[in-house]
């Protein structure tokens, strides 16, 4: 069967999915932190300790993880670490039998992000909408669906 044809998954699935991730996330930081931090220093400011980094390098930082941490997984398997453990997919609704698009997945992060600013209200928004879908599921022509065979 394919993906498409999949039920989706319910929005409290999807948030512990992505609380999973997070973790995963947090770790990657982490450890990106301590490779890159000393590496700037040494490169960038004589090797003198940097200091306190400017909110807006770390907000960037973070965000280009969290961008390269969704799209390559989810190019790559269909699905997260996190959406692994939940039996969550996520499948494509353009071209159903193909990955996604990088710009797909462009979308997806860019949205997501925007409605997580909005008090998650694009997240909530699958709680009324008739295909179970959030803002940025609409957006990117994507669903998340749920496999029934998960165990």
């Amino acid at each position: 069967m394919s993906d498409i044809n999949l039920p989706s998954a319910p929005l409290w699935r999807r948030l512990a999915a992505m609380v999973y991730d997070l973790f995963n996330i947090t770790g990657i930081s982490f450890l990106l932190a301590a490779i890159l931090i000393p590496a700037s220093s040494y490169l960038f400011n004589n090797g003198e300790p940097i200091g306190e980094l400017p909110i807006s390098v770390a907000a960037s930082y973070f965000f280009i993880i969290i961008f390269f941490f969704y799209t390559t997984f989810w190019r790559r398997q269909k699905q997260t670490l996190g959406m692994k453990a939940w039996g969550l997919k996520i499948a494509n609704e353009l071209k159903p039998q193909q990955q996604l698009s990088l710009g797909q997945c462009m979308l997806r992060v860019a949205i997501g992000f925007f409605s997580i600013g909005l008090a998650g209200f694009g997240f909530w928004w699958a709680l009324w909408d008739k295909q179970e879908k959030t803002w940025h599921d609409h957006a990117s022509f994507t669903r998340i669906v749920f496999d029934p065979n998960f165990k």
